[in-house]
């Protein structure tokens, strides 16, 4: 399905929920809600370089994809 999104609506915006970190490298930007309010908005490159809780939900993610 992401795919066909990315396809069909290349030169459109697209603002997706995601509740899964599996296409989140996709997107141009991300805005990490928290209780929603707004926690984050950057790159996902500089969200996981940096001290953020973007960065903490996505490596732990990782870690449970894992199994550890």
């Amino acid at each position: 399905m992401q795919d066909i999104v990315e396809k069909e609506f290349a030169q459109k915006t697209i603002i997706a929920v995601v509740h899964q970190f599996r296409y989140i490298h996709r997107f141009d930007r991300v805005v990490f809600l928290k209780y929603g309010e707004v926690v984050e908005c950057d790159t996902t490159e500089v969200l996981l370089q940096s001290d953020s809780e973007f960065r903490t939900m996505y490596l732990a993610s990782q870690r449970l994809a894992s199994g550890l």
